[in-house]
């Protein structure tokens, strides 16, 4: 009985730490996140690049994720759709964090 709860323990040590540690995250990153998503989710879809150039306009950063995201092939397959998205959402945020640590440094 020990030996199975010694993995939810685990688990929810893991949790906790990431919910403590997600909290210290600067706000802009998930929004830079969540416009990444928006960016590729778009792209997946096919939508006209001018729409979304035209969309990002007088949006810092904004225009350059955009050519990033249509330079990234766009896939048929829904798995390898949300794949891309989630990717693409995830460099960014990364980034975006690796950037606040330097900040901080």
């Amino acid at each position: 009985m020990l030996n199975a709860i010694k993995p939810l323990i685990l688990i929810s040590s893991i949790l906790t730490f990431s919910a403590n540690a997600e909290n210290k995250i600067n706000p802009i990153c998930n929004d830079i996140a969540d416009l990444a998503k928006a960016v590729m989710t778009a792209r997946q879809n096919n939508v006209d690049i001018k729409k979304l150039y035209d969309a990002a306009n007088g949006i810092d950063g904004a225009r350059n994720m955009v050519t990033v995201a249509y330079s990234k092939p766009r896939f048929k397959s829904e798995e390898y759709k949300q794949n891309a998205i989630t990717d693409f959402s995830n460099n960014f945020f990364l980034a975006c964090v690796k950037l606040e640590d330097k900040k901080k440094i």
